[in-house]
């Protein structure tokens, strides 16, 4: 039943799969409105016959955006497991003219994440909108190592730098988790420094929190910040230029170009960055950077750092999985 198969997939995982999936679509122009059949006079067949419109359209993940969809318009927040309990009550015209709505938003393949306003990361509920890069999964695990790394430091207070900050995602998780530490998030875009402020508000984390706008490119660091940070952590542009291509062109029409292709081989802004970090990093401190990759790129950061720029005094001190066995993470140190 559709209860049954809502219930099994109540679960963070099955949210942040639709974070992953990158299916970010554009309003195709002339597109009609989506409208219900009128036969539809329950929460559960509304759902179904969603699900089937989407399946149809070859809309991504169809049952479970029309799940998130229809969760949102009835009022039940993002409690899906709400929604899976209240199928067979009556579908209210205002329930309707909601969901019909938020419908025809994904049918033209808008991302649900966008629809919705708002999506999970790592314990928090944070704003996105676009075209600010949706928060993804793999960025989750970077929060993790890097509180792992300096998780007996968490009574500490360290003082992150998040280049490249987009909603606040990862400085707020960090900031989040340990009480006593600040970050300042570093964008070339005032819709994202505005997005992480207003994040950081929401999230009673604007006392220890600092989103910059930054001009000339990501790795240009505002004045009078010099040798203030402890740690530094990036999810910066990495796709390559050719790979780009490969990506459904919905995913650059609706989120920052600028927030995904990092160049010919992906490495433009990393190397502005390894060659400003160490400037930033205060030399009694842990010195350390973070950065989410493409899978080719950890083994060209350490010839970066060991062949081509040793000069910058990082010492490349390991790659790091994601979920999906792939090379995601570097950990560097600056020797100070």
């Amino acid at each position: 039943t559709s209860k049954q198969m809502l219930l099994q997939s109540c679960s963070k995982s099955a949210r942040s799969r639709l974070a992953h999936s990158l299916v970010a679509c554009s309003l195709a122009a002339g597109s009609a409105t989506y409208t219900l059949p009128r036969t539809c006079s329950t929460l559960g067949a509304a759902l179904r016959a969603a699900e089937q419109s989407f399946a149809r359209e070859s809309v991504p993940e169809a049952s479970l955006s029309a799940q998130h969809l229809l969760t949102r318009a009835a009022g039940f927040g993002n409690s899906r497991a709400a929604l899976a309990q209240q199928l067979d009550e009556p579908l209210q015209d205002e329930v309707r003219t909601r969901f019909e709505d938020m419908c025809g938003q994904r049918l033209r393949r808008v991302p649900v994440q966008y629809i919705l306003g708002d999506w999970d990361f790592h314990e928090l509920t944070l704003s996105v909108a676009p075209p600010v890069l949706i928060p993804r999964p793999e960025t989750e695990q970077l929060v993790e190592l890097v509180l792992e790394a300096h998780g007996a430091a968490r009574a500490a207070p360290l003082r992150f730098l998040d280049v490249g900050c987009g909603s606040g995602a990862i400085g707020l998780a960090l900031l989040h988790k340990m009480q006593r530490a600040d970050c300042v998030g570093l964008d070339i875009r005032s819709e994202a420094t505005e997005l992480a402020t207003r994040n950081a508000e929401a999230l009673g984390l604007a006392a220890r929190y600092r989103a910059v706008l930054v001009a000339g490119g990501i790795a240009h660091f505002p004045s009078g910040e010099s040798g203030a940070f402890d740690v530094i952590v990036s999810n910066p542009p990495y796709i390559p230029k050719a790979d780009m291509a490969t990506l459904e062109p919905e995913v650059v029409d609706h989120e920052d170009e600028g927030a995904l292709c990092g160049g010919a081989d992906g490495l433009d802004v990393v190397r502005q960055l390894l060659v400003a970090a160490p400037m930033q990093l205060r030399r009694d401190g842990p010195r350390a950077i973070w950065l989410e990759v493409d899978p080719s790129h950890p083994p060209l950061i350490e010839q970066i750092v060991t062949v081509e720029q040793p000069e910058l005094g990082l010492d490349f001190v390991r790659s790091h999985d994601d979920q999906f066995g792939l090379l995601r993470f570097c950990e560097l140190r600056w020797r100070g």
